[in-house]
């Protein structure tokens, strides 16, 4: 069951972007969301899957395979630089 009473309490999802990367056979997702109310809980797990250690941390990583950027903060040329695949 979900944990909104309601589809209107849910996140909603405004803008999404695809970016493919086929020399690296990688594709990013970009997505916008809105009233988004559990974002302390997000930030929270990020920062514990990248701090844990060993196979506790990589399974960690695996649930939460995201990055948590504020929107207002960055541009579309931001976003698009961060996602591109270092290695």
């Amino acid at each position: 069951m979900s944990k909104y009473s309601s589809r209107s309490q849910a996140p909603r999802l405004q803008l999404m972007e695809v970016y493919d990367y086929p020399q690296f056979s990688l594709q990013a997702a970009i997505c916008l969301f809105t009233d988004v109310k559990n974002g302390p809980e997000i930030r929270r797990k990020i920062i514990e899957a990248a701090t844990c250690q060993g196979e506790e941390g990589e399974t960690l990583r695996d649930a939460v395979n995201f990055a948590f950027v504020d929107a207002k903060l960055v541009s579309r040329s931001h976003i698009y630089r961060m996602s591109f695949p270092l290695g």
